[in-house]
């Protein structure tokens, strides 16, 4: 054998030997995926997988399906809209209340997508957000103005009853606002308006009457949120490059306290009954989501990844929250990138119980569409028997029938 076949043979003897110890020793660390080239050049991903569920119904196992449905079973899942809505509301078991986004018209419909009715006959272009009164019967519109306007109007209006014919939308405009949110316990309405060089928190109802000044601050970039009727919410605009503070306005009092601070990217949603936010920062790129019990001022991580805008909190059991929770959350920088459009998500519903510690996916909507649903403006209805949510990808309502 000369000596060019003897180092061919040597070098073939060579990596037969690396790749067969690359091999056993893959096989002894139980590593998955990737196969030898990984254990060469290994690889960091930057797609976090949530955990799988602890259990409860809908948690997978042998219940059938990921969202607890067996072929053959009732239909659960809901359709409601076929083109994009800008809010909507479940003022009973049987009736749900939406605004078409293009038309700004009023309609109604059952929660498993029956008996759609117009309501009014009004048309408002170009809605951009509908904040309804609990009971459906009032709501706030904002719309965008035509060019070389203000670019946002709001118009509070007042939703007649359902008639045989669909009726006028009735109401007046209030002044540019910088933010808005309804109260869930009853007809109230907090806003932000611009006084000069400070922001004030006007207090009222959906039709402007008794205005009270609850805040002023000569800073005005903040989200607002109104879980029940003695507390309002101001975060500062969330972004991952900058420090976020949480904090409540006592609507009586009008004490502001903070909750959470010096917290980048941060978003929270307080619980009804006051006693936690679950809020998300920016970390690495990623999402870290945990429970903050206010009382003891300590955090709490269940492991379940999401952000807080993608959730609601049972107003029935305090302590449990519905998340459309994203199976894979890529690195990019939150919460800003999803806001602008960059980073979309494929979600499950989950419920997560805080007395028990206990997670449960109950929905899973890719196993009866075939794609992906990216869940946002998640509400229930009063007996909480449905959940609503919308679909960003498409702006179309949706419901599930919980029990």
């Amino acid at each position: 054998m000369n000596r060019r076949k003897i180092i061919i043979v040597a070098i073939i003897v060579f990596l037969l030997g690396t790749g067969g110890y690359l091999l056993l020793r893959r096989g002894d660390t139980g590593t998955k995926g990737g196969g030898i080239f990984s254990s060469i050049f290994p690889t960091s991903p930057d797609v976090p997988v949530n955990p799988p569920a602890t259990g409860g119904a809908g948690g997978g196992g042998d219940s059938g399906g990921e969202d607890g449905q067996t072929a053959g079973s009732p239909k659960r899942l809901f359709q409601l809209t076929q083109t994009a809505i800008s809010g909507s509301v479940a003022v009973s078991t049987s009736t749900v209340r939406y605004i078409e986004r293009q038309t700004g018209r009023v309609y109604e419909i059952s929660p498993e997508g029956e008996g759609m009715k117009r309501i009014t006959s009004t048309t408002i272009l170009k809605t951009t957000d509908s904040f309804f009164s609990p009971k459906g019967d009032e709501v706030l519109i904002r719309y965008e103005q035509a060019e070389g306007e203000a670019k946002l109007q709001n118009f509070l209006a007042h939703i007649p009853s359902a008639t045989s014919t669909p009726l006028e939308l009735t109401g007046a405009f209030i002044a540019k606002s910088a933010g808005f949110a309804a109260g869930r316990a009853d007809d109230s309405l907090f806003y932000l308006e611009k006084s000069g060089n400070y922001t004030n928190g006007i207090l009222t109802n959906f039709k402007n009457e008794k205005r009270k000044l609850i805040f002023f601050s000569p800073f005005g970039e903040f989200n607002t949120d109104f879980p029940n009727k003695d507390t309002v919410i101001l975060l500062t605009k969330p972004s991952y490059s900058a420090p976020g503070f949480l904090y409540s306005i006592n609507t009586k009092s009008q004490k502001l306290d903070k909750i959470l601070g010096g917290i980048a990217g941060l978003t929270g949603l307080l619980s009804g009954d006051g006693k936690w936010v679950y809020y998300s920062e920016s970390v690495n790129r990623l999402i870290k989501t945990k429970f903050f019990d206010i009382l003891s001022k300590q955090s709490q991580d269940l492991g379940v990844n999401t952000l807080p805008e993608k959730c609601v909190w049972s107003r029935i059991k305090n302590d449990v929250i519905y998340c459309a929770v994203p199976s894979l959350i890529p690195g990019a920088n939150y919460p800003d990138d999803w806001y602008q459009g960059l980073v979309s998500f494929d979600d499950n519903i989950w419920q997560i119980s805080l007395g028990t510690g206990e997670t449960s996916v109950i929905l899973s909507p890719d196993f009866y569409l075939g794609e992906g649903t990216d869940a946002v403006n998640l509400s229930l209805s009063p007996e909480e028997s449905y959940l609503l949510y919308t679909n960003k990808k498409d702006g179309t309502l949706w419901s599930y029938k919980l029990k």
